[in-house]
């Protein structure tokens, strides 16, 4: 029986010779507490997730942008808050969607795919009543909240108004990593009608929360997460500024470094000396002196150079010997310049 060996050959044999002829007893198991629930693979929560920090900065900037656009523009105190952003699966995502809704297809240049810009009806009643200065009172009272109005065509042209506003505040909070040109491509107001990809694709759903009128409305960003594949590597390099911007900061340090003037100071030698002693000396008194074999260069009183003392054409030098190392053992030494 070998040290990894818990049981021998002989021993395991033995063993499942028992268990078949019913001499040794088996621990039928422990029943686990609770019930037993199936589980989803289909579920949201099995979509890859996919939100770097760079996003929310992008997302949170739209909504400070987008809140200072709607005060300019309805001289209403508007409050625009991020809310969330999470992914979902597309045909999750549409489930929760009801009518009466208002669905704009947007796409962008630099990206493949169709982006969703959905907004609520309450979202686009309150705009139009505070646009055309209402008094921000709700669009329908408690009694016809169960009742369906559709948008009117007005209504879609003021949402897309309201679409107008977000796609510039938008497009200019993603200069901060790359630059983003929409095309507005139609609307929709029954959600069954619009398909912009697979059943089964994963959408980054951004939820930004708009209050006009005291209540909070939402209006959703939703995209493929495939559309932000062309620019996954600017949004994560973003946190510390874009890749390029960093390398060409880093650059020019290195450039700007090495014109940096800097002054060595050696000291050539030390002669110990008391006060009394100092005080005796006269002019023509001679002082001893041994020079090291090796002599040690520093910037700023931090060592960077060590070398040894001589003459160069007729001038007193230093041959440069190596670098100093803070580890490095003395180098007044003479193993030192071995």
């Amino acid at each position: 029986m070998s040290e990894n060996e818990v049981l021998s050959k002989d021993e395991v044999g033995a063993l499942l010779t028992g268990v078949a002829d019913g001499v040794v007893a088996t621990n039928g198991g422990v029943k686990a507490k609770g019930e037993v629930t199936a589980f989803e693979y289909k579920s949201s929560s099995n979509v890859s997730s996919y939100c770097p920090a760079s996003l929310v900065n992008i997302y949170t900037r739209t909504s400070r942008h987008l809140q200072s656009s709607l005060f300019e523009l309805l001289r209403r105190d508007v409050v625009v808050e991020l809310e969330s952003i999470r992914r979902h699966r597309y045909d999750e995502y549409f489930a929760t969607l009801e009518k009466p809704i208002c669905i704009h297809t947007v796409t962008a240049k630099e990206l493949p795919g169709t982006a969703l810009f959905v907004i609520d009806a309450a979202l686009i009643y309150d705009f139009v009543d505070n646009y055309f200065g209402g008094a921000g009172e709700p669009a329908m009272s408690s009694e016809d909240n169960d009742i369906e109005r559709e948008i009117t065509p007005s209504e879609i042209v003021m949402s897309r108004k309201l679409l107008d506003l977000m796609l510039k505040k938008l497009s200019e909070s993603w200069t901060a990593v790359t630059e983003i040109t929409f095309d507005y491509k139609g609307f929709e107001t029954d959600p069954t009608m619009v398909t912009v990809a697979a059943a089964s694709e994963a959408m980054l759903i951004v939820k930004l929360g708009i209050n006009m009128t005291g209540s909070v409305n939402d209006c959703h960003i939703a995209m493929p997460l495939s559309m932000l594949e062309p620019v996954r590597a600017k949004l994560e390099a973003s946190g510390q500024g874009g890749l390029s911007e960093r390398e060409r900061f880093q650059r020019m340090m290195r450039q700007s470094l090495r014109k940096v003037p800097v002054t060595l100071h050696g000291n050539l030698c030390e002669i110990p000396l008391t006060l009394r002693q100092l005080l005796s000396l006269s002019p023509g008194d001679i002082l001893p002196v041994d020079l090291p074999s090796s002599i040690e260069l520093q910037v700023d009183k931090t060592p960077v150079l060590f070398g040894r003392f001589g003459k160069s054409r007729g001038m007193d030098a230093v041959c440069i010997a190596g670098r100093a190392v803070p580890e490095q053992q003395d180098l007044h030494s003479n193993e030192a310049l071995k």
